[in-house]
This record gives structure tokens, sequence and C-alpha cells, in this order.
């Protein structure tokens, strides 16, 4: 797979990639250090993890102390994400799929519309 961040480009098999814009996926406080305000995705980007490098990073991914030393798994911060992949991949935003394998996806492009929503907050 290979991924763009910005304009920095990384090419490695992909065991799991998760851009955010909060601290958690599915539970799991995978970006402990994302802001909602900031204007940029925060990621995880775990590469060819064998499965026992996979096991002991489990009470770290359910913890939040995601490792920023290990050669295979990258943190960051970004505006926008390009992704191609020689598979077709499965994407899910929010807890919902926009797409399967079998939907032939192979190249995605993600960004941020800072301020694109207005959101009122008010007391009742």
């Amino acid at each position: 797979m290979t991924v763009t961040f910005d304009d920095q480009t990384r090419e490695t098999p992909t065991l799991a990639l998760s851009i955010n814009v909060g601290k958690r996926e599915g539970g799991f406080p995978l970006t402990p250090n994302a802001d909602l305000s900031d204007g940029r995705f925060d990621y995880l980007h775990a590469g060819p993890l064998t499965r026992g490098e996979l096991l002991r990073q489990l009470p770290n991914m359910a913890t939040g102390k995601i490792p920023t030393d290990h050669p295979k798994v990258w943190t960051g911060r970004c505006a926008a994400v390009r992704i191609e992949s020689e598979a077709p991949v499965r994407v899910h935003l929010d807890g919902e799929f926009l797409c399967h394998p079998e939907d032939g996806v192979r190249r995605l492009s993600v960004s941020l519309l800072p301020r694109a929503l207005r959101v009122a907050v008010g007391r009742r």
C-alpha cells in the first residue's frame, strides 16, 4: 500500500490504517492526542506486524499508549491522506462501511475542510 500523509509518502504492507479527527476508534483510544479543533487528522499506520507483535500491542491499543518508537508503527498528524493499494480495500467511516473489497476500491483521498460545518451550542 502506498500512503501519502500531506507530502510524506510511505510504501509498505499495511495491516491497519486509522485516520481520525477524535481520540477513539471502536472504543480504542488509537489517537489519544487528537484535538477536534486543530484542523488536522491524527493517524495510526500499522505496517507488516507479525502476530506476536500485534498481540504485544493490544494492551497499548486499549490504553492509548501506542509506541512512538516501533519500526513498523507510525503516528502523526496531517490535513490530507491519499491511499493507493494493489488489493481492494475495506473502508469504514464513523463505524459505517463506505466500501468492501468486492467493491474494487483501490484509491482513496481524504481531506479536512476546516470550519466547513457550523455548529450552534446553546442551553435549553
